[in-house]
């Protein structure tokens, strides 16, 4: 993987010439995604893959970041304002996936990791039984037979609600947690100021309705995606740091604290190559997205 920085300080003094546009701004970020996404699918999910032996909590940490990869995978796929819903959707998956990786991290809740399986089992009980609950109210109007989950009922829901009892005072917990207030679960783990500037923006993006649309031009429209891509970049290197202190994947990756460091730059080094290149110079920075391997 080549993480040179080919300018010189020379040349971003020049580059600082050039007014960044919003297009520009997103457009680096976009690119830059597209550059961590590689990282994750040729180094990282190769590791989460083949990695045994796992204690409990490196199971949830691995099983995060490896559906964070795919909303990596998602978002560096959506390249055009025309996919706005979209990188806004995924993006509020990943901010919550974020708040689920630093809480369990941090330990911040007691039990983590029996509350995080335990949470698991106990939500697909929820849906099984409401799953079930129509399906004897209405029969005949389910595409498939609710079988599998009358099973499953019949099988786990003495233990899972013994547990869930043990663990929460109740069967039916909102969130591993314990708690479905997003802001109170960001602000646990140091992330409530991102929560205030993105998270309400991501749910109207998300929903429907045109209160999130109407009025806004497509200047904005870029703003919002370099936000949101941002924010994707910014989750993903945390959670890069955060799995190696827990799984040691350094030790699997040649330089990992200088890759670390470079995905964490390069979307301002592709910034910067946009803005020379603006004022006629060649590209300098060559990123080839099949290039990650040593």
């Amino acid at each position: 993987m080549n993480i040179s920085n080919p300018f010189t300080v020379e040349d971003v003094k020049r580059s600082d010439q050039v007014q960044i546009t919003s297009k520009m701004a997103a457009t680096a970020t976009f690119r830059g995604l597209c550059v961590i996404d590689e990282y994750y699918r040729n180094y990282i999910n190769p590791i989460l893959e083949k990695f045994n032996e796992q204690n409990e909590l490196q199971q949830a940490i691995n099983l995060l970041t490896l559906r964070l990869s795919s909303c990596l995978r998602s978002i560096s796929s959506m390249n055009s304002v025309a996919h706005f819903n979209g990188i806004a959707a995924v993006t509020r998956v990943v901010f919550e996936l974020w708040l689920d990786i630093r809480a369990i991290d941090r330990s911040v809740y007691t039990d983590t990791e029996k509350k995080f399986w335990v949470f698991v089992k106990a939500d697909r009980l929820r849906i099984a039984r409401k799953t079930v609950k129509y399906d004897e109210a209405n029969p005949g109007i389910l595409e498939s037979s609710a079988s599998i989950q009358k099973q499953y009922i019949a099988s786990e829901a003495t233990k899972i609600e013994r547990d869930a009892r043990e663990l929460w005072g109740n069967t039916e917990p909102p969130h591993w947690s314990g708690t479905s207030d997003i802001r109170q679960r960001a602000a646990a783990v140091d992330l409530e100021s991102q929560y205030i500037n993105h998270y309400p923006l991501l749910c109207a993006y998300t929903h429907g309705g045109a209160s999130g649309f109407s009025g806004l031009d497509e200047d904005t429209f870029h703003s919002l995606v370099f936000m949101f891509h941002k924010l994707a970049m910014d989750t993903s290197i945390d959670a890069l740091r955060i799995l190696d202190r827990h799984c040691s994947i350094n030790s699997e990756i040649a330089d990992f604290e200088a890759k670390i460091k470079y995905l964490e730059e390069v979307s301002g080094l592709i910034l910067t190559d946009l803005q020379l290149m603006t004022l006629g110079e060649p590209q300098r920075l060559q990123i080839n997205l099949d290039q990650f391997g040593d």
